[in-house]
Parts: C-alpha cells; sequence; structure tokens
C-alpha cells in the first residue's frame, strides 16, 4: 500500500472523521464559553494578553479571568484594595452562577476564609453561615459594585 492509500482507506476513515468532528465540537463550546467574558473586560487594563484584566477604581480592584486556550476555567473578581475581602463569580450560561467570598478571620484578621454562597448570600452548611453575618456589610457591596460593572451578567 501506498502512503495515499493508507491514508484514504476506509479504516482510518472511520477513525478520523469522528475525531475530527469530535474536535470541531470542543472548540466550538470552547469559543462559546470564552464568549461569555469577552464585553465584561471593556474599560479594564490587559494584564495577560487575551486573558487576564484588572483595573483599581474607587478603592476596589476589578478583575476578569478569560479561560486559556482549551481550558474552561474562568471568572470575575472584585476585591478591596488591601485585598482583605474578595467576591469571585464564575459565569453561566445555562445555570446560575456559582460565587465565592474570601474573608478575613482572626483577632488579628491576618487569616481569611474561603467560602462558596448563593446570591443570597447563604453559605452550604450553618457553622460557616456566622462567618456571612460578621461580613454581610461589606460582601454586600461587592456585590453592589460587582453588578454596576457588569451588571444582570453575574446572576
Amino acid at each position: 500500500l501506498t502512503k495515499k492509500e493508507v491514508f484514504f482507506s476506509k479504516d482510518t476513515n472511520y477513525f478520523t472523521l469522528p475525531f475530527s468532528i469530535l474536535i470541531i465540537v470542543f472548540h466550538i463550546c470552547w469559543f462559546y464559553n470564552y464568549s461569555l467574558y469577552l464585553h465584561l473586560t471593556d474599560g479594564l487594563d490587559e494584564f495577560v494578553k487575551f486573558q487576564s484584566y484588572s483595573i483599581l477604581e474607587d478603592n476596589f480592584i476589578y478583575h476578569v479571568k478569560r479561560p486559556s486556550y482549551m481550558s474552561f476555567t474562568s471568572n470575575l473578581a472584585i476585591s478591596t484594595k488591601d485585598g482583605e475581602y474578595t467576591l469571585i463569580i464564575w459565569l453561566s450560561r445555562f445555570k446560575s452562577s456559582k460565587y465565592g467570598i474570601i474573608l478575613p478571620i482572626g483577632n488579628d484578621r491576618d487569616e481569611s476564609i474561603s467560602l462558596m454562597i448563593d446570591k443570597n448570600l447563604m453559605t452550604e452548611n450553618e457553622y460557616d453561615q456566622i462567618f456571612i453575618e460578621e461580613n454581610r456589610e461589606q460582601i454586600e457591596e461587592l456585590f453592589y459594585r460587582a453588578y454596576v460593572r457588569w451588571g444582570d451578567r453575574i446572576e
């Protein structure tokens, strides 16, 4: 058999066609996810080319992390200038967004805790809810500022 005959044989096509379709579908899904973040970077400074954008405004840092090529991980974040409080938002087109919060804890507030919360500021378990209640005002401020910057796309 020649190289041409091997490449275009029926056995090769049974593998090549489904694999090619899979690659194309993957790239369409990746771009669809990437497109979630295209307009959310307006007005932000590029930090890492085509990937990470941020800006400091009114003592808050706004950050957008677009998904890297062939990755579906991306998020929005807003934090206080001192980094003490941070809200992280993972967008979704098909279901509600997910939210994470980083809060200071301890007497000296030199440690932090990361919690998953919903848009009503509820945690998954009762024990963690006390941290939300102690910092409710700051968390609500982060949500408000995120909503002002990115609108209802964060829901």
